[in-house]
C-alpha cells in the first residue's frame, strides 16, 4: 500500500495504517506532502504522488515501467532476483 498524505491532515491516522501494515509484513511506503491537506491542490505534489503510486505498483508486482520515476522507499518488499544492495 502507498500511503500519500497531506501534512495538514491527521498524520496519526496514516502512521497507524502504515505501521499496521510494517507489523503484518506487508509492502508499505508513505509519503508524506508538506502543505498539502485532504487532496492535493499543487501540480507537483499530484504528478508525484502518481507516479510513487506507479513506482510502488512495479516494485511489488515485479514490473519495469516505460518511464523513469521517482523512487520512494518501500518497506517489507520481497528481494527478487537481480535486486541490488
Amino acid at each position: 500500500m502507498v500511503a500519500s498524505y497531506g501534512s495538514w491532515r491527521s498524520p496519526i491516522t496514516a502512521e497507524m495504517k502504515v505501521d499496521a501494515l510494517r507489523k503484518q509484513g506487508i509492502p508499505v511506503a508513505y509519503v508524506a506532502y508538506a502543505g498539502e491537506g485532504h487532496g492535493f491542490r499543487r501540480a507537483e505534489n499530484i504528478i508525484h504522488s502518481r507516479q510513487a503510486e506507479l513506482y510502488f505498483y512495479a516494485r511489488v508486482l515485479g514490473m519495469t515501467p516505460a518511464d523513469e520515476l521517482p523512487e520512494i522507499d518501500i518497506e517489507n518488499l520481497p528481494r527478487r532476483s537481480g535486486d541490488v544492495g
